[in-house]
């Protein structure tokens, strides 16, 4: 009699487990015998699944229970996988695209002095970049713009 009724507790255990398992909507994810939303920086766009993902490198996802990831605008970046939100880029640094796991350095001779831009820009004429291309500087005395350097005047 206690063999019958431990199988008729573990037909009853795998039974609802199963049942709840397919009911486990996109955003969650089956966590023994029950449904739990997917963590912040994690989604999960299907039923009945065991896990959730991280989100990939250039996006990011700050609320739970999401079915999908936020791609990080122009401007942001995120270069690691799973994460909440996406980071500004630096000044001296820009990124034009969405959806990108880095930032770029500004061309030489060009600069940007905010944080979070999509382009940088050149220097007026007489002055060049500092070296981390935040701002520009008037060329030393000594030295004339060429057009794209200060180089040292002629004797």
């Amino acid at each position: 009699m206690k063999r019958k009724a431990f199988l008729s507790t573990l037909f009853f255990l795998f039974c609802c487990q199963f049942l709840t398992a397919q009911n486990c909507p996109p955003g969650t994810f089956i966590n023994g015998i029950q449904c739990t939303p997917c963590a912040a920086g994690t989604y999960q766009p299907n039923r009945n699944l065991t896990k959730c993902l991280a989100c990939p490198t250039g996006t990011a996802q700050a609320q739970t229970g999401q079915t999908s990831c936020n791609n990080c605008p122009a401007g942001t970046f995120q270069s690691e996988r799973g994460q909440i939100t996406c980071i500004a880029c630096p000044a001296g640094t820009f990124q034009s695209l969405t959806t990108q796991p880095n930032c770029i350095s500004c061309a030489p001779g060009n600069v940007q002095p905010n944080e979070g831009q999509t382009s940088c820009f050149g220097c007026s004429p007489g002055s060049q970049p500092n070296a981390d291309q935040t701002t520009c500087e008037p060329c030393p005395a000594g030295t004339f713009d060429n057009g794209s350097a200060c180089v040292p005047c002629a004797a």
